[in-house]
């Protein structure tokens, strides 16, 4: 029989009984103080003896178990080891005046990582006090029960813990902020995919990148940052896909949440309150002048969800780890779980405008008719949890029937207190103050005209300035020199998409005056282009004259390698023009960058802005140098906002 723990002061730590062999090669140990046994198999010690030391046991927690008290045993082979796989068994007894709803809900308790796990008996001794377990691997040991009225006060405080007016659905909808994390790649953001939010949810913030694996630059990553605390459904269209979100919850039952959500179907996902989401857009699957719409509302179906991780913590044997969980949301039952949930969830959408009592009856149908699939959900859990401790326990029907049993508990106690009416009270303030249907629009531009300002860098670092009141520029100039004609196949008009569609921007500070320019070639041309710089490379000069009868020209040209490392093709000029009336050469210098895979054309040039023959004009390296660091920066941005792969990787 087993012993209290006040008579045992004197052999806590003290005790060590050593094991013995029988008739049939089996090895026994017994623990006289805690009426423990442990029983191995013939093969299944790898030398060494058993060892049972009685200790007290360690003050962690039971979840919804309960230690009957006394002292514990651990459990250790001495000089040797147990093999993988084996079948050991322990045996313990109970008290003889446990009460029959004790005996029924026993479990054999076993410390795994300074938690208590609890392991249902397969076999429960009534006529001798005793419960036996098998396991393949030793520890601290102990027995209790699974006491309902623990278990329920403890789901009850969680529950009100979550749906408190500290939580995020009795905070106010719509005016509690939360602070959620935002990609820190989104400086300069991809222009040929723009979301439009007006109509979304406010104050979301936004981030669009390309995916660089993508060598064809039409799959995107569209992060989502929810400023608020209460959690929205989103519906995606096709081409968009769920990716992530940031921050995972900690806690591993709020985790089995949110992946159950994310079980619906494909093409639909949570996005929590106060966190970021992660979509995939893929843009070839979008129609043709057509947006995608991104449709999302507040997930009315989370408090439910949130209850029925609460009534889970409470029966299951230990608390899982992630990997756990993430195992079990892939499941069939947990698809199903989120299928009931989010099916209910549709129905009470389609209440409003309504009453409380209608509303009421709806969530209160909700958590009775997915208790049963929660309920098989939770058998899995405890099976996956156990993996390696002998899953069989939870495979049998009796324990199946015992943990069910402690479900049904939980949500009968559920059906009838206060907190099912204060859940359907939260539900009935979300439908009420904050139900309706937000929309966010996708459209893909490329190349993307009417966002190609937002290119062109603004005042301050490598730009300066920008020369004010002529900035902007109203023309794109001709790549190459002032004695382009001399070169076969001259054509910009017919190579680019439009005269007009490009940006362009003068920048000047001090005795140097910047340009920079970006437009597109026609995908049919973009060969021929390649030609055209392949022209360009080289030494020469000519003659020629100047616009508008301003008299003629003498210019020299030389070409240099100053960003070797430069993917695409890529084309540096040093320039001389003589020009009447002057005291000498104007040098100035140019690059002009073309990504084949794009059509993207990126052209800058540097040069002095000296006005009179007595101004001292700058020296060639210092604009050899401005023009270096401008063209760093701006190949940096057009890879980040057009797609373009100038600068190689890393």
């Amino acid at each position: 029989m087993r012993r209290p723990a006040a008579s045992l002061v004197s052999l806590a730590l003290l005790v060590g009984i050593t094991s013995a062999c029988t008739d049939s090669g089996e090895t026994t140990a017994r623990d006289d103080a805690t009426d423990t046994t442990v029983t191995v198999g013939e093969s299944e010690l790898d030398g060494g003896s058993l060892k049972l030391t009685t200790v007290e046991p360690p003050t962690v927690g039971t979840g919804g178990y309960k230690l009957f008290g006394g002292s514990a045993t651990k459990v250790e082979v001495q000089g040797g080891k147990l093999e993988p796989d084996a079948n050991a068994t322990i045996t313990i007894s109970y008290p003889e005046n446990a009460t029959q709803e004790q005996v029924d809900n026993l479990a054999i308790l076993r410390l795994e990582d300074d938690e208590w796990v609890a392991l249902p008996p397969d076999s429960v001794d009534k006529k001798k006090h005793t419960a036996t377990v098998r396991t393949d691997r030793f520890s601290v040991w102990d027995i209790g029960w699974w006491d309902v009225e623990q278990a329920t006060e403890r789901a009850k405080t969680t529950a009100r813990n979550l749906l408190s007016s500290d939580n995020l659905l009795l905070g106010g909808i719509g005016r509690a902020a939360g602070n959620p994390p935002v990609a820190q790649d989104c400086k300069y953001q991809a222009l040929p995919l723009t979301i439009t939010l007006k109509a979304f949810v406010p104050k979301t913030i936004e981030c669009v990148t390309f995916v660089r694996e993508d060598a064809t630059r039409k799959t995107f990553t569209l992060h989502l940052s929810n400023r608020h605390t209460e959690p929205y459904l989103l519906r995606l269209p096709r081409g968009v896909t769920y990716e992530a979100v940031t921050p995972e919850p900690t806690n591993p039952y709020s985790l089995l949440v949110d992946l159950l959500g994310r079980r619906m179907n494909d093409q639909s996902v949570v996005m929590a309150g106060g966190s970021m989401i992660t979509l995939k857009v893929d843009a070839a699957q979008f129609g043709r002048d057509k947006p995608l719409v991104i449709s999302g509302s507040l997930d009315l179906a989370r408090p439910i969800l949130d209850l029925m991780s609460a009534s889970l913590q409470v029966v299951m044997p230990a608390k899982p780890t992630d990997a756990v969980v993430r195992a079990i949301a892939a499941t069939d039952q947990a698809a199903r779980v989120g299928s009931c949930v989010y099916k209910h969830f549709e129905k009470i959408a389609q209440l409003k405008p309504t009453t409380t009592q209608a509303l009421g009856d709806a969530v209160g149908d909700a958590f009775t008719d997915c208790a049963e699939v929660m309920k098989n959900l939770g058998m899995i859990l405890a099976q996956k949890m156990v993996e390696g401790w002998n899953p069989a326990q939870y495979a049998s029907a009796a324990a199946k029937a015992l943990l069910g049993s402690q479900i049904k508990a939980v949500v009968l106690i559920w059906q009838n207190s206060h907190v099912i009416p204060q859940m359907i009270g939260v539900v009935d303030e979300l439908a009420r103050n904050g139900f309706r249907t937000y929309t966010a629009e996708v459209t893909y531009q490329d190349p993307p005209f009417d966002r190609l300002d937002d290119v062109m860098p603004v005042a301050g670092g490598a730009f300066d300035n920008p020369s004010s009141p002529h900035a902007s520029v109203r023309t794109f100039p001709t790549i190459g020199t002032q004695c382009v004609d001399k070169i076969a196949g001259n054509d910009w008009n017919n190579w680019l998409h439009s005269p007009s569609r490009f940006a362009g921007k003068w920048y000047t500070q001090g005795k140097t005056s910047s340009a920079a320019y970006v437009t597109y070639v026609k995908p049919q041309f973009r060969s021929t282009v390649k030609d055209y710089f392949v022209h360009l490379t080289g030494n020469g000069e000519c003659n020629g004259k100047l616009k508008e009868e301003h008299g003629t020209y003498h210019q020299e040209w030389r070409s240099y390698d100053s960003k070797p490392d430069l993917n695409g093709f890529v084309v540096f000029h040093r320039v001389f023009v003589y020009l009447p009336n002057s005291d000498g050469w104007t040098p100035f210098f140019s690059a002009t960058l073309f990504d084949p895979v794009t059509g993207a054309l990126v052209y800058l040039t540097v040069s002095d802005t000296v006005q009179t023959l007595g101004e001292e004009v700058p020296a060639e390296d210092v604009l050899k140098s401005k023009l270096s660091s401008q063209l760093e920066y701006l190949t940096h941005r057009t890879d980040a906002q057009l797609g373009t792969s100038f600068v190689p990787a890393g």
